[in-house]
């Protein structure tokens, strides 16, 4: 062969690979496991056939392995273990009932389809089905999955005679089943705007601070469109950063405004804090930890420029639990914009229960679920008659939270839920986007449920500000804008102080003066038996709410009268393939009395428990106000 033909059949095997590695990484999920850069996972979803491929590439040439967890740990695991030896790969279906080696199961539902290894590396691409319908699996939901993984750097020495990993090995929380398109090239005429904090010095007195600071939007000609926001966070700021959220400021005056553009900030929601930052509560960005870019769909995007002097709002929350002295952050969001405009201007509704003290979770509940419910009296005149679309959420509570979810009711029915997520992760808080836009209509009623575990507490928990405070919200992207940025509810205030013997005329949980003892009273007197749990629980839950609905520009829509779930629905009840209840498809469960709005016989029973619930909770109620 002459030295022309080599050289470019060289130059055709060069770029051909390149083209299939750039074809593979445009298909594909990837994710880095561990720290040191030698796990990387690939996956790609296909919902058609209901079955997800995985690719694992692992910088050892011994065995590699990577499993779904409950919890991110090995007892309770589904663990898929490959190699290759002689060059031959072999993939190998193991669960684990505890810490030490899987068994293997009986039926092997992880499908190798190729595998190799060079000087350098192993790699593994095998498949599996979402639900397998084996007891020794676990299903790939919608939920977060704790993903875990090990590797060693020789093969096994049989087929059942594996050494010990030692520390490589590790666990990652992952949305297997987050849609692909989320991931778009930049346009060229996309421009950047930086976000970030100047050099705050993280309080070392307290363990949670809230930090905000107004930034003025860069002077544009006409509207623009944000089409990506990315979080600027680094390395060292993850170990203090809890979320940030950016708002905009359309109930103020630049008069007000600017003179807080070249301030350093304030710290929020405290007594000093300036009453201007009050006026800057239209959500626009959010982020958690863990999190990824905020991306638009290709049809909407965030508005910038559509008003003169634009100002906005950073909102940072520190959790600094070790009181570390000195440390630096600069924390905040890149906006990629273009003058490019799509066809509608996107927003973000917050919803959910309000960030209220009277939201308490007893010590040592397994699950104690509230809600907080978005008004139809409140969204309903702002949605156009063909609805807004909701296209990604981002659900957020706090320590507690172990299970999250957005129900969605209209007329009679409950549709299949917006967001759903059993196996929450503090650690782990990212936008779900949606595989099909959901449709909101005028009348549409939306609830926010939260699951919390309170076993590894021995006093009461509060709604508030503090990560050890808790939370139950839903961010929730959608098109196009309409006039309402949060639409909130919370149980009454007198309800709970009844409950723990506190008279209202004595202590009033939203009065400074007051605070001390009503959070003393329920630290110091536990009036939590199971009974009274199970009725504070019911109250917070299914009693009667009274509604918070923001327009966004600091002005409030007064909504008279109470809020409670719809009677008389009809449940959504998620159907499974399978003919056993798996573990890994656990319905939503509760402690409480009533389970669910099925008319039928068999719950009608669990309403007219709840009934009595709420006629006992009355009584003490009356007892202690006579």
């Amino acid at each position: 062969m002459s030295y022309s033909k080599l050289h470019t059949s060289f130059w055709i095997v060069i770029v051909s690979g390149f083209l299939n590695l750039f074809c593979f990484a445009s298909e594909y999920h990837h994710e880095v496991l561990d720290r040191k850069n030698h796990f990387h996972l690939f996956w790609k979803v296909d919902r058609a056939n209901e079955q997800i491929t995985f690719r694992i590439e692992v910088e050892t040439k011994g065995y590699v392995a990577i499993g779904l967890s409950t919890n991110g740990g090995m007892a309770g695991s589904d663990i898929a273990i490959g190699w290759v030896k002689n060059g031959k790969a072999h993939l190998q279906d193991r669960h684990a009932y505890k810490n030490g080696l899987p068994a293997l199961d009986e039926q092997q539902d992880w499908h190798l389809l190729n595998g190799f290894e060079n000087a350098t590396h192993t790699v593994i691409q095998f498949n599996r089905k979402f639900d397998t319908c084996d007891e020794q699996d676990l299903a790939i939901t919608n939920d977060t999955a704790r993903v875990i993984y090990a590797y060693h750097a020789s093969d096994p020495l049989t087929d059942e005679v594996f050494l010990y990993h030692n520390k490589d090995r590790g666990s990652r929380s992952l949305t297997l089943l987050q849609p692909m398109n989320i991931k778009q090239e930049l346009p060229t005429e996309a421009r950047v705007w930086d976000i970030q904090l100047p050099n705050i010095t993280i309080p070392d007195d307290t363990d949670t601070t809230y930090w905000c600071k107004i930034v003025k939007a860069p002077p544009l000609n006409k509207k623009h469109h944000v089409i990506q926001v990315e979080p600027l966070v680094s390395e060292g700021s993850l170990r203090y950063v809890h979320h940030m959220v950016l708002y905009r400021c359309l109930g103020a005056t630049a008069r007000e405004l600017e003179p807080h553009v070249h301030h350093t900030g304030h710290p929020c929601y405290v007594p000093d804090t300036p009453h201007t930052y009050s006026k800057c509560e239209s959500i626009y960005a959010a982020w958690g930890i863990g999190g990824m870019n905020l991306v638009m769909p290709e049809r909407a995007g965030l508005p910038l420029g559509d008003k003169p002097n634009l100002y906005f709002l950073l909102e940072v929350h520190y959790d600094n639990n070790d009181f570390t002295a000195g440390f630096v952050d600069q924390s905040g969001f890149r906006v990629y914009f273009t003058p490019n405009l799509r066809r509608y201007d996107a927003m973000t509704l917050m919803i959910g229960a309000s960030v209220d003290p009277c939201i308490v979770v007893p010590p040592g509940r397994r699950k104690f679920t509230i809600a907080g419910h978005a008004d139809p009296r409140c969204l309903g005149p702002a949605i156009p008659p063909e609805g807004i679309r909701l296209f990604a959420v981002f659900l957020h509570s706090h320590l507690l939270g172990r299970q999250m979810k957005l129900r969605h009711f209209r007329n009679s029915v409950e549709l299949p839920y917006i967001a759903s997520d059993l196996r929450y992760d503090f650690n782990y808080q990212d936008y779900r986007y949606l595989p099909q836009e959901v449709v909101v209509k005028p009348g549409d009623h939306l609830t926010v449920e939260c699951t919390y575990d309170s076993t590894g507490r021995n006093i009461t928990t509060f709604g508030g500000l503090g990560t050890g405070q808790e939370m139950c919200l839903a961010f929730v992207l959608y098109y196009p804008r309409i006039a309402r940025a949060r639409s909130l509810s919370s149980a009454t205030c007198d309800l709970v102080k009844s409950l723990a013997g506190l008279e209202s005329k004595n202590s009033n949980a939203e009065d400074d003066n007051s605070n001390f003892t009503f959070y003393q009273h329920f630290h110091t007197n536990n009036p939590w038996d199971s009974h009274y749990a199970s009725i504070a629980e019911a109250a917070m839950r299914f009693g009667y709410h009274t509604t918070q609905c923001f327009l966004g520009d600091g002005r409030t829509l007064p909504v008279s009268g109470l809020i409670t779930y719809p009677r008389n629905i009809r449940p959504y009840i998620e159907q499974s393939k399978c003919t056993y209840a798996s573990s890994s498809q656990e319905q939503w469960k509760d402690n409480s009395f009533f389970t669910s709005y099925d008319t039928s016989s068999a719950n009608s029973t669990n309403i007219l428990t709840f009934y009595a619930i709420i006629l006992s909770f009355m009584l003490i109620y009356m007892i202690n106000h006579s």
